[in-house]
């Protein structure tokens, strides 16, 4: 269903360079001098694969970590009305959103189950901190949430 829907889910091991013995800077290998690579934006590259007598390429795209928030988001987006307050994965590792029972705009009050998440081969609910009105879903059905990123934020009243 994700293939069909257009969000299919592949991971891909990133290898990192092996650094040589006989690369050596101050006595130390060349990857503990260097900064680990950072990128803001999507990456894309190409890949073929030759099975058989075929040979097929395809265009693949990494996006850069989900840890990263970028500022708006990190100060909630205030608008002005009210502080608004992030709504984040109850669990700490990755997992997958489920279920938004909510859309922008609608008024939730403390507790309401706002979203569902699937983790350890169930659906768990999240919870509205507070009450207040929902401002900003920054999630689509089917991503993958880590604790650091926000499912959705709520304004509060």
């Amino acid at each position: 269903i994700r293939l069909l829907s257009g969000k299919p889910k592949i991971n891909l091991p990133l290898k990192k360079k092996a650094a040589q013995e006989d690369d050596v800077e101050d006595g130390k290998p060349a990857s503990a001098t260097t900064a680990p690579a950072v990128f803001s934006g999507p990456v894309t590259t190409t890949c073929t694969v030759e099975e058989g007598s075929s040979r097929r390429t395809f265009r693949i795209t990494i996006e850069p970590p989900t840890g990263a928030v970028p500022d708006t988001e990190k100060d909630g987006g205030d608008t002005g009305k009210g502080e608004t307050v992030p709504v984040y994965s109850p669990f700490e590792g990755k997992v997958e959103v489920v279920e938004i029972n909510v859309s922008e705009g609608d008024a939730v009050r403390e507790g309401q189950v706002v979203a569902s998440v699937e983790a350890m081969k169930a659906k768990h609910d999240v919870k509205a901190p507070c009450s207040g009105s929902v401002a900003r879903i920054h999630v689509d059905l089917g991503s993958e949430v880590s604790k650091g990123k926000p499912i959705l934020s709520i304004e509060q009243a």
